[in-house]
């Protein structure tokens, strides 16, 4: 059990203050008792005397002793006046009593042998007796004769116990007043040692407790003293601010190692990962000194680059890796560039092998300093097969433009010499039927217009086609369409028969696009709506949904539908579902709707039912609703 200062010096106390009183008890206990018993004795002998002076006084008179009247109440009343006292009585010499302060001793003998012994005697004596197990102190004054011729002795006795009963009655005072003196002295003292010594002891604790916990050298206890507790505080104080000296100093080499070792680590980490990095790399890497361009590390991609070994490499300067006619005065002319000032850019070069392949790379290089040492990385792309696709794609490039030049040689070609026999025949039919119009029959005349249409329909059948191929090479600027207004322009151009009517759902968005090529789109899907429609009332309806990505546009009509297995072809060239004598139709106006949509990015699609009617779908994406890198010029082809 921790047992604290404040405990031990209390305890201390406690200890000396009870020793104290137990010596001082024990030193009082033994004079009192000499005190106490000498004054009883003292006092004995006065009474003892007294008595004595009165029997002589009366014997000189003539009256014997023991004719002397009411001695015996003259004994009680001094021993009801000196309750100290045991018992008075006169006796013989020969131990016969006289008179005694109790009757029932009258006339008997004293057994006593100390008290006979001290009758023997011829002068006062003083001796101990003990009767019925107590002791008494007795006083023997010897006085005159009896009758008889006996020597006569007053006895006055008191019992020892008396002394005992006052010694402990004075321990019992002594200590109650050594308790509270005790008390007092244990709260006075606590009261200064708290003030002078727990106090400063506790806050030195206390400080020594929070170095311990916090290690805050920094903590010092509060010097309020010139005493020893004083002396501790400040030389404690002078002991942490020697050991915070001397803690900064290993904490800060301790702080140092640690950072060194940390540095050491991810350095070896490093050094690890770009080892892995390095063996592991697809690009050929060299690495050389910056001064003298000598190789020092590569890769196995850059064995495999050059085809050679990696030791036929090391040591060996950098211009052994590219063709004579790429060495400038000991340095490659790209070892010299990144030097400079190209590091980090991708400069092309040739390399070659050992068997003398010459390939082409891309190098990219940075300079680094290893250990106060300069070196050039250089990583090597192998774009041999790159540079081949380059000149592939330059011929085909190349072989393109010319195709485009000739298709529109052909074009020209087409529009100029097909449709010129055309106009002959045209023109040819005009004259007979306008100069034999009274010869011809009315079977001549229908051959006649069907010749027309014949000639019409293979002069839009080639506009048709030469649209068609012109899809994307014309550019057209784009601007801000408000579709409400395009779509209107195009229904007042078609001027729809009075039975069909032509309604705008919903209001339709303004976009920016190609305005032309979305009037082509809304030209080609109302005008096949109007030209197949079989009902004597009908309904064409242009609409626009929006989602988060598309405009959603719909042309419906309630015309004759169309079977789903059609669905696919009706978007195909030159196809048509009905007799092109019932309908002319070249069969290129979907197509080309198809292809303007498509090459905005968006799609087109058709639901139908035979019998009720169409809706044609087509969803333009809202990011961007111009074409994606090609331009388009269509006209309406019906």
């Amino acid at each position: 059990m921790k047992v604290g200062v404040r405990a031990k010096i209390l305890i201390t106390v406690v200890a000396v203050f009870l020793f104290a009183t137990g010596l001082n008890t024990f030193v009082i206990s033994r004079v009192f008792r000499k005190g106490y018993s000498a004054a009883l004795q003292s006092k004995m002998d006065v009474i003892a005397n007294t008595l004595k002076s009165q029997i002589e006084r009366l014997t000189r008179l003539g009256i014997a002793v023991e004719n002397i009247e009411g001695f015996e109440a003259q004994c009680q009343e001094v021993l009801h006046k000196h309750k100290e006292l045991a018992y008075v009585m006169v006796a013989q010499t020969n131990g016969n009593i006289i008179f005694h302060n109790d009757p029932t001793y009258h006339n008997t003998t004293i057994k006593n042998p100390e008290i006979l012994n001290a009758l023997k005697q011829k002068q006062q004596t003083e001796c101990l007796s003990k009767t019925n197990e107590q002791t008494y102190y007795n006083t023997v004054v010897l006085t005159g004769d009896d009758s008889s011729g006996q020597n006569i002795a007053v006895i006055v006795g008191f019992p020892t116990a008396l002394i005992d009963n006052k010694i402990q009655e004075l321990i019992h005072y002594s200590f109650i007043v050594a308790l509270i003196s005790l008390g007092i002295a244990t709260f006075l003292l606590l009261t200064i040692l708290s003030i002078s010594v727990t106090k400063p002891l506790s806050r030195l604790i206390a400080t020594i407790h929070q170095i311990r916990d916090s290690s805050n050298l920094d903590s010092r206890v509060i010097v309020r003293s010139a005493d020893e507790i004083g002396e501790l505080a400040v030389s404690f104080n002078e002991m942490v601010e020697d050991l915070n000296k001397t803690t900064v100093s290993r904490d800060s080499l301790m702080k140092e190692v640690d950072e060194r070792k940390k540095v050491e680590e991810r350095l070896r980490k490093t050094e690890e990962k770009y080892r892995m990095q390095f063996e592991g790399a697809l690009d050929a890497i060299f690495i050389a000194d910056a001064e003298t361009g000598i190789i020092v590390d590569c890769n196995p991609a850059a064995t495999r680059l050059v085809e050679r070994e990696k030791s036929e490499l090391i040591g060996q300067p950098h211009t052994t890796l590219h063709p004579s006619e790429d060495i400038q005065e000991g340095f490659s002319k790209t070892f010299k560039q990144h030097l400079e000032d190209k590091q980090g850019e991708a400069l092309e070069t040739q390399v070659i092998t050992k068997n003398g392949e010459i390939k082409d790379v891309a190098i990219k290089a940075n300079l680094l300093e290893v250990r106060g040492k300069k070196l050039l990385q250089g990583i090597f792309r192998d774009i041999t097969e790159g540079k081949k696709a380059e000149n592939r794609q330059s011929q085909l490039l190349e072989q393109l433009e010319k195709v485009n030049e000739e298709l529109k040689e052909f074009a020209y070609v087409v529009s100029h010499d097909l449709k010129a026999p055309l106009r002959g025949i045209k023109t040819l039919v005009d004259w007979i039927t306008s100069d034999y119009v009274d010869k011809l029959d009315d079977d001549g005349k229908e051959q006649m217009n069907l010749l027309v249409n014949r000639v019409d329909r293979m002069h839009n059948l080639i506009d048709g086609i030469l649209q068609y191929s012109r899809i994307g090479r014309v550019a057209e600027e784009k601007v801000k369409v408000n579709f409400n207004e395009l779509v209107s322009d195009v229904i007042d151009m078609l001027a729809p028969p009075e039975n069909i009517t032509i309604t705008i759902e919903n209001e339709l968005p303004t976009i920016e696009c190609e305005q032309i090529r979305m009037m082509q789109v809304f030209q080609n899907l109302l005008s096949n709506a109007v030209k197949y429609m079989d009902k004597s009332e009908g309904q064409i309806k242009v609409g626009c949904i929006e989602d988060d990505s598309f405009w959603n546009f719909s042309v419906s009509d309630n015309g004759p539908g169309i079977e789903d297995k059609y669905y696919d072809r009706i978007f195909q060239m030159f196809q048509t579902l009905s007799p092109r004598d019932e309908f002319e139709s070249t069969g290129v106006g979907l197509t080309v709707v198809k292809k303007i949509v498509e090459l905005y990015g968006g799609k087109i699609w058709i639901e139908s039912k035979v019998g009720e009617g169409s809706t044609f779908f087509f969803a333009l994406p809202k990011q961007e609703t111009g074409v994606r890198n090609e331009k388009l010029e269509t006209n309406i082809i019906s």
